[in-house]
């Protein structure tokens, strides 16, 4: 089924204030950035990444292959956008997550699709060349709470692993209670038995990292996207001179303080960053690397190293080096020709203090777009958006605005009293001025007189849209109903509901039929309705 969609802008709804200054190009925050979000913006890019070194390029694309066909998906169709990244006329729009199971939340997917939706224009408008949409596995994070479960409708399916280290490396085994529940929240929908199917081969694969790759292949290869995990010795190999600089001479820290205090002065920080911004990785381990007494160490204190040793460890073993969310980035543009990146709201504020960490390490900084996001609308709260008469672009207000909102319209008083605060502020006026001939006391009193009113009669009038949604009780249930869909445990949709969800209400084909839909610059808020 083809779902109805509408587009508002980000910057209209639950936004933090430096990511909604940064869509409106506020000129205050240019020196944070490059290009202007924007598809123009990246199109500009591309004269930037002309130079990107072929011998980059073809370690990437073999690496790809590679990976490609130990999963046995080498097909002839990935094989070919996979030999496209050996041109210099070829260029990708990447996006990343961690290895969620089932690829985590909606909002990963939302992500691919963003993606894939940019490429398409950019090879619109620009035929001569290629663009190749890339997901990024995040397969070295260790932060195993946050990718550990699924949610299905009501119930939450926990994978109780034990293991450590990077969690893409995991063993996929214990996996099978978590699976089992998702069996029984698919039903004989076609749609869903092949999700079914391709959840089940993927995670027959080995590690977690390998599972995510596969899963996310088959669902999305035939948008022409490509997946890349990047713990890699080849690929850290090419990586490896800014692991040394990072390391040895605290570059990104060093970088990074000018756009840090910049952000402190005038919005909140999302990262502070550290003096060394690297993990030691091994089986089994990842642990953060900071300064020792005689050079450098593990926070365990299980490694050690003095200058010379680490610098002979990074050039043997690049691999063992794992870069965290301030130089990841750098890791990622120095392998990919990219033109552009797009994250969530959180990325989205930490990328804007890495410029100068860039511009330090020689790497062009991408464009900076923010991701689609979406809200999903089956037939019921469909008809009761509808039926209460508000604009799709109300639900992303809080639900007691849009209770006020409704009541403001269907009530035939003025329950805000304005015409009533209106009288009582020219007779607050007339007692201060009588106040003025006598004292100051007097004065005073006037004043403190008013205050009391004004909160008096505003508590008034809110008993009155009290009472009148009490009156209105089964309309006001609706609205509640539908929050409580669209916000379950009061966190947005695309935080909690997953795949199969979507897939159950709206179909497979809603991958494809979101495609039409998506702004290519990203940055809005989708709201599909059945």
């Amino acid at each position: 089924m083809k779902s109805r969609c509408y587009a508002i802008p980000a910057v209209q709804g639950p936004l933090n204030a430096l990511v909604k200054a940064y869509l409106n190009e506020a000129p205050e925050l240019e020196h944070l950035y490059g290009e202007a979000p924007s598809v123009d913006g990246v199109l500009r890019q591309i004269e930037r990444r002309q130079n990107f070194q072929l011998s980059h390029r073809e370690t990437l694309a073999a690496v790809l292959e590679e990976q490609y066909r130990q999963l046995g998906l080498a097909t002839e169709e990935a094989l070919q956008n996979i030999v496209l990244l050996r041109l210099a006329n070829t260029f990708t729009v990447t996006t990343g997550q961690q290895c969620g199971l089932l690829l985590g939340p909606m909002y990963t997917t939302l992500k691919i699709l963003s993606a894939i939706r940019l490429c398409k224009v950019l090879k619109q408008e620009r035929p001569h060349l290629n663009f190749v949409p890339v997901f990024w596995l995040a397969s070295e994070d260790h932060d195993i709470e946050e990718i550990n479960h699924v949610h299905l409708g009501q119930n939450t399916s926990t994978w109780n692993t034990t293991g450590q280290g990077a969690a893409g490396r995991l063993s996929t085994q214990g996996l099978e209670p978590v699976l089992e529940a998702v069996r029984g929240y698919i039903d004989k929908n076609a749609d869903l038995q092949v999700l079914q199917q391709a959840i089940d081969e993927a995670y027959a694969e080995p590690t977690l990292a390998r599972a995510t790759q596969k899963l996310a292949i088959r669902l999305f290869s035939a948008f022409g996207l490509l997946v890349l995990d990047p713990d890699d010795a080849r690929l850290k190999a090419l990586f490896a001179k800014h692991i040394e600089k990072d390391i040895l001479e605290q570059t990104s820290y060093r970088e990074s303080r000018a756009a840090i205090g910049y952000l402190h002065e005038h919005f909140s920080v999302q990262v502070e960053g550290r003096e060394i911004n690297f993990f030691y990785l091994a089986e089994h381990y990842r642990e953060r690397i900071e300064r020792g007494e005689s050079g450098f160490q593990t926070v365990d204190g299980r490694f050690r190293w003095t200058a010379e040793e680490i610098r002979d460890a990074i050039r043997r073993s690049p691999e063992c080096f794992s870069p965290n969310v301030m130089m990841r980035p750098v890791y990622q543009e120095c392998i990919l020709p990219n033109l552009a990146y797009f994250g969530g709201a959180a990325e989205v504020a930490y990328w804007l203090e890495m410029k100068g960490i860039f511009e330090a390490h020689g790497i062009p900084y991408p464009v900076l777009l923010l991701r689609n996001s979406a809200l999903w609308l089956d037939a019921t709260n469909t008809h009761r958006r509808e039926n209460s008469g508000i604009e799709p672009s109300d639900v992303l207000k809080k639900l007691d605005a849009v209770k006020r909102i409704w009541v403001e319209a269907h009530s035939a008083d003025d329950l805000s009293l304005q015409h009533e605060k209106m009288q009582l502020q020219q007779l607050l006026a007339a007692l201060e001025a009588k106040a003025q001939k006598l004292n100051a006391p007097t004065v005073q009193s006037a004043k403190a007189l008013g205050v009391r009113l004004n909160k008096q009669v505003e508590g008034f009038s809110e008993k009155l849209f009290r009472e009148y949604r009490r009156k209105e009780s089964d309309k006001m249930r609706q609205l509640e109903l539908l929050w409580a869909e669209l916000y379950p445990s009061g966190s947005l949709q695309e935080r909690v509901w997953m795949l199969p969800d979507v897939f159950k209400r709206f179909g497979a084909e809603w991958l494809s039929h979101s495609l039409e839909a998506l702004p290519p610059e990203g940055a809005h808020f989708l709201i599909f309705e059945n």
